[in-house]
């Protein structure tokens, strides 16, 4: 799934690795486990390191500390919406 972040493409993954997707995202200090206010940095990181499969913008999608150097207002908290409607709609439609 291609997203615009910036002008730029960022994919997203159209599968979520099993473990490292549970301890991520379903585990008790997973991401489904906080509201969206306890969320840090690094768990937002994290699950853009798990979700993003390329992109256009500076650095490593695959390492955490690339999620760092991004623009906050124009590129990470655009990717992070982006991110819980990938996540959103990878849980509600399982496919068998």
């Amino acid at each position: 799934m291609d997203i615009t972040i910036n002008g730029k493409r960022v994919t997203l993954r159209d599968k979520i690795p099993a473990k490292m997707g549970w301890n991520i995202i379903i585990a008790r200090d997973g991401i489904l486990q906080k509201s969206w206010e306890d969320l840090t940095f690094d768990d937002v990181a994290s699950l853009a390191v798990l979700a993003v499969d390329s992109w256009e913008l500076p650095g490593d999608p695959h390492e955490a500390v690339s999620f760092s150097e991004l623009d906050l207002v124009d590129e990470f908290v655009p990717l992070a919406n982006e991110l819980v409607k990938w996540l959103n709609s990878r849980l509600a439609a399982p496919k068998n």
